[in-house]
Formats: structure tokens, sequence, C-alpha cells
């Protein structure tokens, strides 16, 4: 065997040798806070955080994540506040700026008793009564489940761990779109909520200006021949060394270009770029194949249908007509307030308008400039165009 032949087939070991080094040392060289669990970057800022579980009807296991400021004073009139995530995201996003740029902690420094929900297939909430994440059937869920089982089933909770009568939702993103969906179809779920506050809002893919485009139309046409499993299987420590790895001062640009592309443009002035790494290692926790197929549905269809399963036999199954209905936010009375990004390249002026159009109770609206779809999470300026009116709509209804 000749020697060029021996250094061929020994490049690939030698370099999968060295990646696995690079990711088994990089943990001690890079910013911590890329590898904290949400209660860990909560203390890390000096708040309390604790775990509760919740089980859905249909058996699935949801972790809550509960912020206060320290020594928080107990108040039976106490307001509160229930945040819930975007695609591929958990709690932790609303914890993983700086403290005073982060919503969750923004929120709690005022007193407000703060809930962070996790959808079901997050990496804190990957567990079930009867089945494990390794099985199929586990997959088997869109954004349609999260709003019939996983949104109901937080609110409850929390508002039984406050004993208090309502909350304030917050969604970002998918939050606003599983948020929508239920408090459009449940009208026992409306009682409950006191006001909302749609970041990113949307129930419409109407016309997506990133690259992500290209992606969902793939899904669309070919998803169905892939079975139904978990989208991003590494596991999220994995995700976050991959951040920290590729990120870490992102000397070449790399991971600020796929922010942009897939967010957004806005300018380097609404965001943190030396903080680029803490955000991709948080927004990379899980979700289904199923769900993403939904998305591409939504982008494809121009409409909020639910999940359509390609066959009228099985969608009249399920919903009892051939074609997957359409929920009415038109029924959604709660005061809602949205804010929307003028450079958010995934949510279009047209799928701001379709709920302006129809939402009959929003009672403020911001359009803000130079924003993108994940500076409402991680954007410096979101304290100005949006943090600071949730927070004084707050505490002043």
């Amino acid at each position: 065997m000749s020697k060029g032949w021996i250094a061929c087939m020994s490049a690939p070991v030698l370099t999968c040798l060295v990646l696995a080094f690079l990711l088994a040392v990089i943990p001690y060289f890079v910013d911590e806070e890329i590898f904290l669990s949400s209660c860990q970057l909560a203390q890390m800022y000096k708040y309390e955080c604790k775990e509760h579980s919740v089980t859905t009807s249909d058996g699935y296991i949801l972790t809550l994540h509960r912020i206060n400021k320290p020594n928080q004073k107990v108040d039976p009139n106490r307001k509160v506040a229930l945040l819930m995530h975007c695609l591929e995201c958990d709690s932790s996003v609303f914890l993983t700026n700086t403290a005073e740029k982060s919503l969750g902690f923004l929120l709690a420094e005022s007193g407000i008793d703060v809930w962070i929900g996790n959808f079901r297939g997050t990496y804190y909430s990957m567990t079930h009564t009867s089945m494990t994440n390794k099985d199929p059937k586990y997959w088997d869920f869109t954004f349609q489940e999260m709003a019939w089982y996983d949104l109901p089933a937080s609110l409850d909770y929390v508002l039984n761990q406050t004993r208090q009568a309502q909350v304030y939702y917050v969604g970002q993103s998918q939050g606003t779109l599983v948020g929508f969906i239920q408090m459009a179809e449940d009208l026992k779920l409306q009682p409950k909520i006191k006001r909302a506050y749609m970041l990113s809002p949307f129930v419409t893919l109407q016309r997506i200006r990133s690259p992500v485009a290209h992606f969902l139309s793939f899904i669309h046409n070919y998803g169905k021949f892939f079975s139904d499993g978990h989208f991003f299987p590494f596991s999220h420590k994995t995700a976050s060394r991959l951040a920290a790895l590729f990120c870490t001062k992102d000397r070449l640009g790399i991971c600020l270009f796929v922010y942009h592309h897939f967010s957004g443009f806005s300018s380097p002035e609404n965001l943190h770029p030396s903080r680029i790494s803490v955000y991709f290692a948080h927004a990379c926790s899980g979700t289904s194949l199923k769900n993403v197929r939904h998305y591409a549905q939504l982008h494809s269809y121009k409409t909020a249908a639910y999940f359509d399963h390609g066959l009228q036999e099985k969608n009249v199954a399920v919903y009892g007509s051939p074609e997957p209905p359409i929920p009415d936010v038109g029924k959604v009375n709660i005061p809602v307030a949205l804010f929307a990004g003028q450079d958010d390249w995934l949510v279009s002026e047209l799928d701001v308008q379709y709920l302006l159009d129809r939402l009959p109770n929003v009672f403020h609206f911001s359009n803000c400039s130079d924003f993108s779809h994940l500076d409402f999470i991680w954007g410096t300026h979101a304290v100005d165009c949006a943090y600071r009116t949730i927070q004084n709509d707050i505490l002043q209804t």
C-alpha cells in the first residue's frame, strides 16, 4: 500500500479526531454562558429560578421556568407573565442577552412573576408518560398540538401555582402562532389571559424574503418522503459546542452572516456581535420534522390552515372536513399588542396586516425600524421598541 494511499485514508480519521478534541476542550476557553441552562443563566445574574413540570392531557411532560428577583416579597396580587418562545428555541432565549437587555430579567426586576414555557420536543420538554423521544410517535406533532395541549396545560399550571385568575401572555414568533391559534379556538382560554403581547407576530407566511423560503419549499415537496422524527437530532450539548467552535469571536463573520440571512438585516448597533455564539448555542433546542413541514405548508399555501395530511380521507377523519380548517383570529377578543420588524425576512408586512385586519382588539402596534425577526429577543434596541412598553403596560393594567 502506497504512502499516498495511507495518507488519503488517514486524513478523514485525523480530521474527526481533531474535531472531537476541539469539541471536548472548547468549553474551557469560551464564554461560559454558551453552556449554561436557563436556571444557571438566571443565577449568574443573581435571579432566582425554579423548574416546574406539567403534564399535558396527551402525556407530554413540559418544563416551566419561574424567574424572580432575589428576596422578592410575597404579594398575592403580583402580576404574572407567561412567556413562550420561537421555533427551535426554548426558555433560555428570553435570558441570553445581558441582564438589562433580556425580557425575562427586565420583567422580573420590576416585580412581575415571570414564567417561561418550553414547548414539546425542546431540550427541557423531551419526555412523555408512555413514550421515549426515540419513539417516532413521540414526534408526531406540530404547532397545532402545542396550541391544543401545551399552552392550556402550562397556563393552567401557572394560574394554579400563583392563585391568580389571569396571566399576561408574551409570545415571540412561534409563541405568537400558538397563542393566536388557541385563543381563537378555545373561548374558555381567553378569560384567563389579561392581555397579550406578540413579538414578530404571524399566523401566515405569505412572503418570506430569507433563503429559508427555498428550504421550506424543499420540505413541502419532499418532506413527506422522510419519517417524521426529530428535526435537529443533535444534542443540546453538541449544538452548544459547535456554536462555541465556529461562532466564538466569529472572525470570519460566518455566524453573523447566517443570522442575518435567516432573520433579516438590521444595523450592527442593534446586536451584540460578541454574543453571537451565545445566541446560536441556545437556538437549536429541538422540534419535530412534522412541525417544520407544517411551517412549509403555511409558506406554500399562504394561509393559516391546520396541518394538511395530504389525503382528504385523513383530513375528514381528523377535522371533519376534506380541507384543514383555518383558525379565525377574528374571535380573539383579548387586548393584543403587536410588535413587528420592518427588516424581518420571515414575517412580512402581509402577515402582520393579515392580523391587523382581523384582530378586533389591537390596543398597540409598533412597526420597529431596523428590526429583524430575532432582534425581538436579542436586539439591543428591543428594550426601547418593545420591552419597556410591555413592562409598563403590565404594571399599569
